[in-house]
């Protein structure tokens, strides 16, 4: 079995590859997903595991200082079978809070030898949308579903006028944060998968995300 992990502060993203190569389990944590995409489409997607809004499952950034409150058996496993020409993509909260899967699907590689350019090119575009102030990313538009909005001074001092009415000033912006992303391909498997519900989500104990 082959375990494979990235760390960052504050941020877990894991993966456990079955040797088998017949699936993957795959065990996020916190605002860190995943999505897993077939013929161009999205197939499942791991929904972000918080307390509340913008405040994610974590272990803790400095566990010297600070008792972790959150377990891994907090986590959702998703158990997942695959075909060749799946795409995985992967991130941490960076990825998610400022690009719109629409936007990532334009990236995808065409077959898996492009995977490396596909995940630096996905994270150039969250990276330059995370310093653009005027963009109405997917953290904002969360914040503003969350009753979140600028303050009323704010609103007046950017209103504008557009088609002949007024426009009061709104909550835009990527989120700066931490940006890694992974792109995998699947190459092969060994024998043909019997799928599960779902067409591909074999079995998970947390239902399929919208």
């Amino acid at each position: 079995m082959q375990l494979a992990r990235a760390y960052l502060e504050g941020t877990d993203i894991f993966a456990e590859v079955a040797s088998s190569r017949k699936g993957v389990i795959v065990d996020p944590r916190g605002d860190s997903g995943f999505v897993v995409v077939r013929n161009g489409r999205e197939l499942i997607r791991s929904k972000p595991l918080q307390h509340y809004f913008d405040c994610p499952l974590q272990f803790g950034a400095f566990p010297e200082f600070v008792e972790a409150t959150d377990t891994a058996d907090m986590a959702d496993l998703y158990n997942i079978a695959l075909r060749p020409g799946d795409i995985i993509v992967a991130g941490t909260d960076g990825l998610w809070d400022n690009c719109y899967l629409t936007e990532i699907l334009t990236l995808l590689p065409k077959e898996a030898s492009g995977a490396q350019a596909a995940a630096d090119a996905i994270a150039a575009t969250a990276r330059k949308h995370a310093s653009d102030a005027e963009y109405a990313s997917p953290y904002t538009r969360e914040a503003l579903s969350q009753g979140l909005d600028l303050p009323w001074w704010d609103k007046l001092l950017g209103m504008s006028f557009k088609g002949g009415k007024l426009h009061l000033k709104q909550l835009t912006g990527g989120k700066m944060d931490d940006i890694t992303v992974l792109v995998s391909v699947v190459d092969a498997v060994d024998q043909p998968v019997a799928l599960g519900p779902g067409d591909g989500l074999a079995d998970s104990e947390s239902p399929d995300p919208q």
